[in-house]
């Protein structure tokens, strides 16, 4: 599995291996929101994982769903190389909005998009 938090690689361990935990650390502030991917993959038998979180004075827990926030994925038809960090894409939907390109991934199919601003056009 990776972890990332901020596009920061917290845990690596892309590895075939039985059932561990692995621990990564990162100083994060208060009240602020975080982008976090979480990559796994099963080669053989039945992959699990589970995702917990601690702090200063805090006992070990699975992070809450309240904690969460959406990810905006759109698959395209094609890689688009030109289609860089930063970039901005407005979605076509009943109520259009403006969103900015997080980090595009490998997968020709998938472009992760992070809301730029919570109004619409």
């Amino acid at each position: 599995m990776r972890l990332w938090v901020n596009n920061q690689l917290i845990i690596d361990n892309w590895t075939e291996h039985a059932e561990t935990e692995d621990r990564g650390a990162i100083v994060l502030k208060a009240g602020e929101k975080y982008s976090i991917r979480l990559d796994y993959f099963e080669q053989q038998g039945v992959a699990k994982i589970k995702f917990y979180w601690a702090g200063p004075g805090q006992a070990k827990g699975i992070v809450p769903q309240s904690q969460l926030y959406p990810n905006h994925v759109v698959h395209l038809d094609a890689a688009y190389p030109q289609i860089l960090p930063g970039a901005g894409w407005s979605s076509q939907s009943r109520v259009p909005r403006l969103y900015q390109v997080e980090q595009p991934t490998e997968d020709s199919r998938t472009i992760c998009l992070q809301p730029r601003q919570p109004w619409a056009l």
